[in-house]
């Protein structure tokens, strides 16, 4: 069937950077009583053309070693159209290949949506990365963003962080898998889902989500450690209604070779049991994971729709540090913080990183209104603006990040809390802390 001009109009746009990039594989999505056609929505959104980036300075490198590894940093952004109705802004992205290099992919590392006009109300919002090959010299990629209210009307400007790794596998045992998926009912290798927050219902009245997903590829069978990397995500309101905001929360939870007996998870628009009757399974080749997600406003709880987009990695020469987070509902604090429009960037630094390559991975963050409950938007984002790690000194990983969430008067200020995970290559013993400071208490 064929939405209605008007209902077809909200409902791509609300969920478009989500559905563009995973590409719509099941015949048909319910997003509260909306029906929509999805592979005649695919097709649309894939002929879309594609938007200039208005700022897109060459990636800056974070490493290089000539023959094995490199790995780039960059961040991009493009606005909409100036006036009437918005679509969302798709750009295409090229980075060239060094000739000993004959792998490549693309990690999503931070995001940032801003309203022209004023402040509004949200709808929907989210950013991705697709459609990740090497042609010839270049390695290229699609990325997708957007945000609006229920009208569609407000133009908007779109920036997006991202990390570049290109590699040679006869060097480093490396592998990667981002397929994006097809159109296809139920063709179920992409790695992405989009579904609601049904299972939070009452009687559990709270606005985070938590969503089950795995991941396999015959490719990584063999390889010691599969892991996941953020791609993308997306929020909207269920049936189209838009909201003021009070919370925003993504956090990509850590993953394991490990599938349950019984569980199900969640796979394009379906929801799968691998292992129906079948004992749990330790293995390579494989990796699940939980995702938890948060949209609120005031209100304890309401109906929204999420996606997500992830790429899968293996390798023996892969490794993993994934620290503990966790994103929770908040009730607006009875103090507020002093207005603040943009958080300086601020470095982080990690010591005694125990691989010879690393980069850091934003898997998880939470951006929260100060006091006053819940508002209209006008900026909001949360990116890594710089990386530095040097292979030839390892163990010393530096990054700076910088977040946004503010309405028209930048009243009240902003909490901003964030998880990277470190994603590292070749092992090498640990060393010791530059300051040669002792823990307090000694581990058992």
């Amino acid at each position: 069937m064929d939405l209605p001009h008007s209902l077809h109009g909200r409902a791509l746009f609300a969920l478009s950077p989500v559905i563009v990039a995973l590409c719509l594989v099941s015949c048909h999505i319910l997003l509260g009583l909306h029906e929509l056609h999805a592979p005649a929505l695919c097709k649309q959104l894939d002929q879309a053309p594609s938007t200039s980036p208005s700022s897109a300075l060459p990636p800056s490198k974070v490493f290089e070693d000539t023959g094995t590894i490199a790995a780039f940093h960059g961040l991009a952004s493009a606005e909409s159209t100036k006036s009437g109705t918005q679509g969302y802004i798709k750009i295409q992205q090229e980075i060239d290949v060094p000739s000993w290099a004959d792998h490549g992919t693309v990690l999503l590392n931070g995001w940032r949506l801003k309203y022209l006009s004023g402040d509004h109300h949200v709808a929907g919002l989210g950013t991705v990365i697709r459609n990740i090959r090497i042609d010839r010299d270049k390695l290229k990629w699609e990325a997708i963003g957007s945000i609006s209210d229920d009208n569609f009307d407000d133009p908007y400007n779109w920036s997006y962080a991202f990390t570049v790794l290109l590699w040679n596998a006869a060097n480093i045992s490396l592998a990667v898998d981002h397929f994006d998926g097809s159109c296809e009912p139920h063709d179920h290798r992409g790695h992405f889902y989009i579904s609601d927050n049904k299972d939070t219902k009452d009687p559990v009245t709270t606005a985070l989500s938590a969503f089950a997903s795995f991941l396999g590829s015959g490719d990584f069978a063999s390889l010691r450690l599969t892991t996941v990397a953020p791609r993308g995500f997306g929020f909207v309101w269920d049936g189209g209604d838009d909201h003021h905001l009070l919370q925003l929360g993504y956090n990509l939870d850590h993953s394991e070779m490990f599938v349950e007996r019984d569980k199900k998870y969640k796979r394009q628009f379906d929801e799968l049991t691998p292992l129906a009757n079948s004992p749990s399974r330790i293995g390579a080749g494989y990796a699940s994971w939980q995702t938890y997600a948060l949209f609120k406003d005031d209100e304890r709880r309401r109906d929204y729709v999420f996606g997500e987009l992830v790429s899968g990695l293996a390798g023996n020469d892969l490794g993993v540090v994934q620290p503990p987070f966790a994103i929770l509902p908040r009730d607006p604090p009875s103090a507020c913080l002093d207005p603040t429009a943009v958080a300086q960037p601020q470095e982080f630094v990690v010591e005694n990183v125990p691989y010879r390559y690393a980069i850091p991975m934003l898997t998880g963050w939470e951006l929260a209104y100060g006091c006053r409950g819940d508002q209209h938007v006008s900026e909001i984002g949360i990116w890594i603006d710089e990386i530095q790690y040097d292979p030839n000194a390892a163990g010393t990983l530096r990054y700076k990040l910088s977040s946004v969430l503010r309405d028209e008067d930048n009243k009240p200020g902003f909490l901003s809390n964030h998880k990277v995970t470190i994603l590292g290559m070749r092992p090498v013993p640990p060393r010791s802390p530059a300051t040669g400071a002792q823990p307090t208490q000694a581990l058992p």
